[in-house]
């Protein structure tokens, strides 16, 4: 019998480096693993702007002269549900295209941690598709 390959997850089809390193975010009820590979920066006690435009934003936040749209992390995410944002710790994820910033809430961080001391978290996946294409 063959001893498990360590890149590879029950909650996660695709094959995954050993040598990532997670950031781990408390979100709603759940532990999430997102890549460090995805995470621009991490803000604690943001000023949270209110946003009245219609769509997926429900903020906007002022870093270092950024603006970073604040929007729901399953907009992002396909494993995190859908949930009203809130957290003391702002998560500015990296663009691959175009200046513009988007961040999302956790309620607490840890890490970076190591593929093998993730234990009970869910590994997310970045979402595909042009949901977030207004802010590319």
């Amino acid at each position: 019998m063959q001893a498990p390959d360590i890149r590879e997850r029950s909650d996660s089809r695709e094959r995954l480096d050993a040598k990532e390193r997670y950031l781990l975010a408390g979100v709603g009820r759940s532990q999430y693993a997102i890549p460090l590979s995805l995470i621009d920066r991490v803000v604690r006690d943001p000023v949270i702007h209110d946003w009245d435009g219609q769509g997926v934003v429900h903020g906007f936040v002022l870093v270092e002269g950024w603006l970073v749209w604040l929007v729901d992390a399953s907009q992002v995410f396909t494993e995190m549900p859908r949930m009203q944002a809130q957290g003391d710790w702002l998560l500015i994820l990296k663009e691959e295209q175009g200046l513009s910033r988007i961040g999302l809430l956790a309620e607490d961080v840890k890490g970076p941690v190591a593929f093998a001391r993730i234990e009970h978290a869910r590994i997310v996946q970045r979402r595909r598709g042009e949901e977030l294409d207004d802010f590319r």
